[in-house]
């Protein structure tokens, strides 16, 4: 293992530029519900800094195996009792373990030689019991009457007379029961009138073949710790990817010593660990601590680096953060600024407020206090009686992912990197040069060779990254509504959108 880099900035390959990071913000932005788009082109940044931030996951895979007594159905046939030889223990029993750090694997195992067969407990071989429904009479309390036999009526007339007075008459009669015909009892439908039922634990067979059993669960327990400077949730970091710095996976990991110069955070690694680090990989070995019935195969002690990248952006009086974080390049921007006309257009239809109050809590702000009123002015209006607003519609759901390219991604030289084009709608034309490519979504094949360093901070034919000259192609794209030409660059990732 090569010397883990201080926890404030690990090692992670492909450095962002802000732009990027705008880039990334607005692909985000354009996944959500309410942010306000091609916004993040325009935010005034005032910082954008590199930190990063340590994934320490620890794994054990265990087994374990818990005996159960239990009983079924005997109809005859041989039976593997203890006459056939000694029955194995629990763990004596051979069995094909999954492979390491399956997340959870379940088996029940009968154990050779416990079989014997018995007289069922309940029936005592008789193979039926008496109803508990009848109580073995056969015969129960018909639903219809209660019991009674008869049933009573209620029935309203209304008569209207020669002059046209109407009058209403109320009539209670008693019938006798049409479900018991007046017995008050019918016949039982559980066992239907026989007082008897079959026999549940034998079905019926009056004896019962007792033999052990084990249930056999792997299962692999994880616990993380992440170890980040700043306020990005700690949670995000352990989803987000991240390059590997250390990855250890013994029979079991024993805590390390410490120390200035000294081992790593567990015994065998002789490489300088940052301090933090080691404190958190000592803790989670520490926690995993295991019952005797439960079997350690193998534990795993793994160190991811992640890049965090933090900027700091003026929103009015406010200084807002979004982060751009993980090798994947994911983007986390809790107070992104929202959209007034997409939020508006859903809420403000139904619910009848001042205008000015609902602009400032669109933008969470809180409405500035009304002018003073001189008294001499002051006028008592009544309140205005508002219609009932209607139901507030459905927020639109999020834009469709696009169509993805067919086939895999191809293979390209040295110099040249491979990007993937979708567009909305497919099926469009894409020139590259003049030349026609095909129909999108399709993969694009770009140079990657840089075009020498910046000059006055510009460059003539590509676009300025981190001081130096980034190769820039032109993509034309052509359909019925019209030709677009973007340019595409290798920092633009792998992916590119146009929608």
């Amino acid at each position: 293992m090569n010397d883990a880099p201080a926890a404030t900035s690990p090692t992670s390959p492909g450095a962002l530029t802000l732009e990027d990071a705008r880039l990334f913000l607005e692909q985000h932005v354009r996944t959500t519900t309410w942010g306000r788009r091609g916004l993040a082109a325009r935010l005034d940044v005032t910082s954008f800094e590199r930190s990063g931030a340590f994934d320490v996951v620890f794994q054990s895979y265990t087994e374990t195996r818990v005996p159960e007594e239990t009983h079924e159905p005997y109809a005859g046939g041989p039976v593997d009792g203890p006459a056939n030889g000694r029955a194995p223990g629990p763990w004596e029993i051979l069995l094909q373990m999954p492979p390491l750090f399956t997340q959870e694997h379940r088996v029940i195992v009968r154990v050779p030689h416990t079989d014997e067969v018995r007289t069922c407990y309940r029936c005592t071989g008789a193979g039926r019991v008496t109803c508990s429904t009848c109580s073995g009479g056969g015969r129960v309390i018909c639903s219809h009457c209660g019991g009674d036999g008869r049933t009573t009526e209620t029935r309203t007339t209304t008569e209207t007379d020669a002059q046209g007075n109407t009058s209403t008459r109320t009539e209670t009669y008693t019938s006798t029961c049409s479900g018991c015909w007046g017995s008050g009892r019918v016949t039982c439908a559980t066992c239907g009138g026989s007082g008897k039922v079959t026999c549940g634990p034998c079905a019926g067979l009056g004896r019962l073949c007792h033999f052990r059993r084990v249930h056999v669960c792997w299962s692999t327990r994880t616990n993380s710790r992440q170890i980040e400077k700043t306020d990005l949730p700690d949670e995000l970091v352990g989803l987000a990817g991240g390059d590997v710095i250390h990855s250890e996976e013994e029979a079991r990991i024993e805590p390390g010593r410490g120390g200035e110069g000294g081992a790593g955070p567990y015994r065998g690694a002789f490489t300088r660990v940052n301090a933090d680090v080691e404190v958190a990989a000592n803790a989670l070995i520490a926690s995993h601590v295991f019952p005797e019935n439960e079997k350690l195969h193998g534990q795993r002690l793994v160190v991811r680096a992640v890049p965090v990248y933090e900027a700091r952006y003026r929103w009015g009086k406010e200084t807002r953060t979004f982060w751009v974080f993980g090798t994947d390049r994911r983007v986390h921007a809790p107070r992104y600024p929202v959209s007034p006309w997409r939020v508006g257009g859903a809420v403000l239809g139904g619910v009848s407020v001042p205008a000015a109050l609902v602009g400032a809590n669109l933008l969470g702000q809180t409405a500035p206090p009304p002018p003073p009123v001189p008294e001499s002015r002051i006028e008592v209006v009544a309140p205005p009686v508002l219609p009932e607003p209607p139901p507030i519609p459905a927020p639109p759901p999020p834009p469709p992912e696009l169509v993805k390219a067919k086939g895999p991604r191809p293979n390209v030289t040295a110099g040249k990197t491979v990007i993937e084009l979708r567009t909305d709608p497919p099926g469009l034309d894409v020139f590259v040069g003049g030349k026609k490519l095909g129909v999108s979504p399709l993969w694009i094949t770009i140079p990657s060779k840089g075009a020498g360093p910046c000059k006055q901070g510009k460059c003539a034919l590509g676009r300025c990254t981190d001081g130096a000259c980034e190769s820039v192609t032109k993509v034309e794209v052509r359909g019925a509504e019209g030709a677009r030409i973007v340019e595409v660059a290798p920092s633009d990732g792998d992916l590119v959108e146009l929608r």
